[in-house]
């Protein structure tokens, strides 16, 4: 199901389980059914007051909808739906995006020989020297140095070469490695030069090494600011235009949880899950963040590391976007979910904040 820009109508569509719950632990062992009944009972009063957060939340902001799904080693904890929309309703999720590319990206890395410590020069021949010694890695953590373009004015259906070479001749903002300057130039560039090695479009690598294996069907890659369609556009915005639902974002929450695998297939080693899990801003400013973005915050491959330990992996991650779809990984709790809706993000982050914090009480 898919969902119009314009669409800002409310309602609820409350998705249970709990009753289920209940009947399980009525049938467990005599020693286990009461502490289970518990804490299904606990989960239960958690997953009230998420609801209750949320459709404050639509309410509140007269919202199209919101939708979450919340799980643990592949087993869902909490699913609920708001408004208009369902777990199926797809949206633009802006910069939730970036997560997605970064994994495409991490696949040419696992099979054509993509170098994420390899500069731009390396791949793309005759571009400027500034833009040219940024490495792939930098790229796809925010600290190229170039400007932080969010790509919007490139239009989709021009050669993506043509795109990215008027991006590699824009002034670079910083020295590579220099800041954290947040947009989705970089990301595009990234894509690029990973569809080259790889010898496949971009839309091609996409749907055969992540929508296919992920069960995505026919979900769009477009702009940001277009309405889905069935076209497969040559220049999509890889920092920010995939249309996907909370089903869909799950699924890719579940493969990264997992290590790289989904339903026994392995899409990532789980070397590269640790690479795009893993903060690559050490010794980097914060030049340029969004709204929502804390300055503590480091930024591993596609996403953002709000703590890290002290090698630097990410221990608690997101990749939110600025319409408010908020994907998030607890490495530490095991706990990670998706939350879809369409607002601004910072009329919401509280919102979201609370819903993750009382997601880590749950089961």
């Amino acid at each position: 199901m898919s969902i119009s820009l314009e669409h800002l109508r409310r309602g609820l569509t409350p998705l249970a389980a709990g009753a289920a719950l209940l009947a399980a632990a009525a049938c467990a062992a005599p020693g286990t059914a009461q502490s289970d009944a518990a804490n299904v009972e606990s989960s239960a009063e958690v997953g009230a007051e998420i609801a209750a957060v949320l459709q404050n939340m639509v309410d509140e902001h007269e919202l199209p909808g919101a939708a979450v799904i919340i799980r643990r080693d592949g087993q869902t904890l909490y699913e609920n739906a708001f408004g208009g929309y369902d777990v199926d309703t797809r949206v633009p999720i802006a910069s939730a995006t970036k997560w997605v590319t970064a994994a495409i990206v991490m696949t040419a890395v696992e099979r054509d020989g993509l170098d994420l410590d390899a500069t731009v020069a390396d791949y793309i021949s005759g571009v400027p020297e500034a833009a040219g010694s940024a490495t792939i890695r930098q790229l796809l953590s925010h600290t190229s140095g170039m400007a932080g373009s969010h790509v919007l004015e490139e239009t989709t259906d021009q050669p993506m070469a043509d795109a990215v070479a008027s991006l590699l001749a824009m002034e670079p903002a910083a020295a590579p490695g220099e800041a954290l300057i947040y947009g989705g130039a970089s990301l595009q560039v990234a894509g690029y030069i990973a569809q080259e090695r790889a010898h496949t479009p971009w839309q091609q690598l996409f749907h055969e090494r992540i929508a296919g294996p992920l069960g995505w069907g026919d979900v769009v890659w477009d702009h940001p600011l277009s309405e889905p369609s069935v076209e497969r556009p040559a220049n999509p915005n890889l920092g920010a235009g995939l249309h996907l639902s909370a089903t869909d974002y799950i699924a890719f929450m579940d493969m990264l949880a997992a290590g790289g695998v989904y339903d026994g297939a392995r899409i990532l080693s789980e070397s590269s899950v640790d690479e795009i899990l893993h903060d690559a801003t050490a010794g980097a400013s914060t030049a340029n963040l969004p709204a929502s973005a804390d300055p503590s915050w480091g930024y591993g491959l596609g996403c953002w590391c709000e703590v890290m330990d002290d090698d630097g992996a990410c221990l608690l991650t997101n990749s939110a976007g600025a319409f408010a779809t908020f994907p998030w990984y607890d490495r530490e709790s095991g706990v990670y979910g998706v939350i879809v809706t369409m607002i601004r993000l910072p009329h919401v982050f509280d919102d979201i904040n609370e819903v993750r914090r009382l997601a880590n009480e749950l089961g």
